[in-house]
């Protein structure tokens, strides 16, 4: 006998008939446009959940750059607002109804994914007190091409956990022509700018494509996804499949469609791409951990440096940067002089006050132009570091600013490390450690043994990790320069 899953927010989250369905997405349909072409085949969506009437125009966004596709299989996977667990719930029916008719379940990927026992649970309750994935099956069934469904729930926060979650789904997938879909909305109840600079932020992190940095800004709250979870499965995901992204399509909130603007929500749509096979054969050939790594001697590239009229540019950005954030409270506008600056970069940004740190915060992957890392990282490196209290504008007058700019990341064995020359990072799972390549002549270390343990123990493991085998060792250089360099010049 053929099992259905009837609809349990039909009528209030969305309409209750087809007719009214199809008039409210027509309706949004005509209000949205493609705003991303050229990309190729959407791998992945971030789509928001709330009611029609307030996140569906955004929504619609999303989904309009799948219209007409042919997917083998659409997996949906959503938060739950209601219930917790420590494994991935996959709804094991035939088929899930909506007013617009029944989608079919795979069964046999169901199945299939319900084999690993650690990650994943059959468990209907969960569907029946939850919204998140119910509101995106009418935009599935409007916008493609007799599709197959899994939907699956995602009551799960611990980031190691999503992190197996998403390689039992990809290595189970991974053949397949397969579209995901991570449902979510963004900060809540806020006065309308306010929520809206929250949001900025979320999308700034998110952009990173970092999912164990996006889980832990999440967990302080610094960002804000209610769908957090099926989102850090989505990012491991498209991670694992070298996808382009992510990509910002719509942004809107409440206050934008059916509510007032003194307490709002946020929805973001948001898309991956599928890389394109020649790109992913470059990432493959590149990559370290698990994947095969050509470690025979390589051209030399040409080495990145920096004029000195650069670096003081970059010197005086960050100490401009850091009085103003402490006057104003927020981070100054900037163009700078050096085209070059322009260029994407990534730097860390050290404060020392008498020689002794007083602050130090930076990016490893260039993600932004290298004067936005400078001024960003300045002012984080003066306010945000963990370690210390932030810092005061009648203390700047005693701060010494270094910059040390980085190299793109580069697989590294241990016997090819250099001291004083290599930066490192060490990663193994969801521990990850990281020294700028003068750390170890600062700390007095003379070995590369003495470097790695140290290592080891900032990312958070035992001190002799590097010697187990399962860790990976990338490497990069700096320039680094300081204040006192140009003082007498």
């Amino acid at each position: 006998m053929k099992e259905v899953f009837n609809p349990v927010v039909s009528g209030s989250f969305y309409p209750g008939t087809a007719q009214e369905i199809r008039s409210m997405l027509d309706k949004f349909d005509k209000q949205v446009k493609r705003t991303i072409e050229n990309k190729g085949e959407v791998l992945g969506l971030i789509s928001p959940h709330a009611g029609y009437i307030y996140s569906g125009r955004t929504a619609a966004y999303g989904f309009k750059l799948v219209e007409g596709k042919k997917y083998d299989l659409i997996v949906v996977m959503a938060p739950s607002h209601r219930m917790r667990g420590n494994k991935a719930v996959i709804l094991d029916y035939d088929a899930y109804k909506t007013p617009l008719g029944e989608l079919l379940i795979d069964r046999e990927v169901a199945g299939n994914l319900l084999k690993d026992s650690k990650n994943f649970i059959s468990e209907a309750n969960y569907f029946r007190v939850e919204h998140s994935l119910e509101v995106q099956l009418p935009f599935i069934q409007y916008y493609l091409k007799d599709p197959k469904i899994l939907p699956i729930i995602v009551p799960v926060y611990d980031k190691k956990a999503l992190r197996d979650i998403a390689t039992s789904i990809f290595n189970s997938l991974k053949n397949k022509n397969v579209l995901y879909i991570a449902s979510s909305d963004m900060a809540h109840y806020k006065p309308y700018e306010e929520n809206n600079a929250i949001d900025e932020y979320s999308f700034s992190i998110l952009k990173k494509n970092d999912p164990d940095l996006l889980f832990e800004e999440e967990m302080q709250e610094k960002t804000q996804f209610c769908g957090i979870a099926p989102i850090i499965v989505l990012m491991n995901i498209a991670k694992l499949h070298y996808a382009d992204g992510p990509y910002v399509v719509f942004h809107e909130n409440s206050g934008d469609t059916a509510g007032d603007k003194s307490a709002v929500v946020g929805y973001g749509s948001v898309a991956y791409f599928k890389a394109t096979k020649s790109k992913a054969k470059e990432l493959r050939d590149d990559e370290a951990g698990g994947i095969k790594v050509d470690h025979g001697k390589k051209d030399e590239k040409t080495k990145y440096s920096l004029t000195d009229e650069e670096k003081r540019e970059l010197l005086r950005l960050a100490r401009n940067s850091i009085t103003y954030y402490l006057e104003n409270k927020k981070e100054m506008e900037y163009t700078p002089k050096s085209e070059r600056l322009k260029e994407k970069g990534a730097a860390f940004v050290t404060l020392k006050k008498h020689g002794t740190l007083r602050g130090c915060i930076g990016h490893i992957m260039a993600f932004e132009p290298l004067y936005k890392s400078v001024l960003s990282n300045a002012v984080n490196a003066a306010v945000s570091d963990p370690r210390f209290h932030p810092l005061s504008i009648n203390e700047l007058k005693d701060i010494e600013i270094e910059i040390s700019v980085l190299t793109p990341l580069e697989p590294i064995r241990k016997e090819d490390i250099v001291l004083g020359r290599d930066g490192l990072v060490l990663t193994k799972g969801f521990n990850k450690g990281v020294f700028l390549p003068q750390v170890p002549e600062e700390a007095g270390w003379k070995t590369v043994d003495e470097y790695l343990s140290h290592l080891c123990l900032k990312a958070g493991l035992d001190r002799d990790c590097y010697k187990k085998g399962d860790v990976r060792l990338e490497k990069f250089e700096a320039i680094v320069f300081h204040e006192s360099d140009f003082k007498d010049k």
